[in-house]
């Protein structure tokens, strides 16, 4: 199987989409960036998967573990991956994005996880800088 192929199929299996945004929107309230809380849980807008967020590292990085996969789309490949963590230490690169590492089985990504609303975040992974999937997640609880 080659990269490419391997890469899309491991982020596309666990319904992982990170968003793209580089920046956040101007219609987003100006106080958001003081008063933005990322703990919770997140479901993905697929409504496949869904990830505990919670304070990590330096109290500022973020975690991401993924808790819970539809049982329509679970399999024994993606089941390893529940109550693993698919961002460990994820930095702050300004106050409504994260960067980090996206352990997806044995594979690497680059990580990125912007704020989009006070309940929307926008995920992505991108390999090699070329091969990028993204995808929302809403806050549910």
């Amino acid at each position: 199987m080659n990269i490419a192929r391997a890469v899309r199929a491991i982020l596309i299996s666990i319904v992982l989409i990170i968003p793209t945004f580089s920046s956040t929107s101007s219609a987003m309230p100006s106080n958001l960036a003081r008063t933005f809380n990322a703990e919770g849980l997140w479901e993905a807008l697929e409504l496949d998967a869904r990830f505990n967020v919670a304070y990590c590292g330096d109290g500022t990085q973020i975690c991401v573990k993924l808790v819970w996969i539809k049982p329509s789309v679970l399999n024994q490949k993606n089941r390893t991956l529940l109550d693993t963590y698919v961002i460990h230490e994820g930095r702050s690169t300004s106050p409504l994005i994260w960067r980090g590492k996206l352990n997806v089985y044995e594979y690497t990504f680059d990580g990125k996880i912007s704020v989009v609303a006070e309940n929307k975040v926008a995920v992505q992974g991108c390999a090699f800088f070329i091969f990028c999937k993204s995808f929302t997640m809403d806050r549910i609880g």
